[in-house]
């Protein structure tokens, strides 16, 4: 009877631990955001359906929530903890191109819905910069914070269109 009690202790003790295990793992693997957007549109923005992957030697972190999504991207492969600095891409016919290298970041913006009639679409491409910093990168998540203006193009007049600041942070998990 003895064996038989401690043979039960033992099988709770271990499945006790095996569960909590489990749980700290499932915890550590969900990713989080939030960011503050204001300028030409104020919304504060949270969730924690996260994305992030390369492609063709392109970083991507994808946050979404519900209608809204932020897309950031960085010129590098593999990806280091680093600050990356958003360079516009816009191409005046007036003026040479602006150089792309690596490391450069940009970031599209889509808040609302299609659906609703009310989506509005935002890119750095023509704005006037901002920096993304990854503080932190795991082989199935990626850290950061960033600070990004974006202009909304609706006419493609880049010099009267919307712009909005975007900050904040983002624990993103790879899918």
């Amino acid at each position: 009877m003895k064996n038989l009690i401690k043979g039960i202790c033992i099988f709770v003790l271990l499945f006790s631990c095996s569960s909590d295990s489990t749980d700290n793992e499932e915890e550590l693997q969900e990713g989080n955001f939030e960011y503050v957007i204001s300028g030409a549109l104020s919304k504060e923005v949270k969730g924690n359906d996260t994305n992030f992957g390369t492609t063709n030697g392109e970083f991507f972190v994808r946050l979404t929530s519900g209608t809204d999504e932020l897309v950031i991207r960085i010129l590098i492969d593999p990806l280091n903890p680093n600050s990356y600095e958003i360079n516009p891409v816009f191409v005046s016919v007036s003026e040479p191109p602006i150089p792309i290298t690596a490391g450069d970041s940009f970031a599209d913006l889509g808040v609302g819905s299609t659906l609703a009639n009310d989506r509005r679409s935002f890119s750095s491409n023509a704005s006037n910069g901002g920096s993304v910093t990854i503080s932190s990168v795991n082989g199935s998540v990626v850290s950061g914070t960033f600070s990004i203006s974006l202009r909304e193009l609706v006419t493609g007049n880049t010099g009267s269109e919307p712009v909005v600041s975007v900050q904040g942070t983002f624990r993103a998990v790879k899918q």
